[in-house]
């Protein structure tokens, strides 16, 4: 039979389970890095007690990542693409276009 001193340690794991469980979207937006994740944590900490609040903190948390315009990803930093025509310039090489024939 559990007693009132057994029911005190479940008591206090699961409240920390569920306090933990809160700050899932927090997490997951620090974790992967995303650009607003001050945001994520805010709506976190103040509406996360409702369930819409937890729901829209997780999707910012798990929304794509915001690319700069232009930035190749996984190149070198500093490395862009411009729009050139007939091709894009990728790190100062001109990529062929198609082959012109002689008239």
């Amino acid at each position: 039979m559990v007693g009132g001193s057994d029911a005190i340690p479940f008591g206090v794991v699961g409240l920390l389970v569920i306090v933990l469980a809160c700050f899932i979207p927090t997490a997951v937006a620090f974790g992967r890095g995303v650009p607003n994740k001050g945001s994520v944590m805010v709506i976190n900490v103040f509406l996360g007690w409702t369930v819409v609040g937890w729901v829209v903190a997780l999707a910012m948390a798990a929304r794509s990542r915001w690319r700069r315009p232009g930035v190749v990803p996984g190149a070198a930093p500093g490395t862009t693409v411009r729009s050139r025509r007939p091709g894009p310039v990728i790190s100062g090489v001109r990529r062929r276009g198609p082959a012109s024939s002689p008239s």
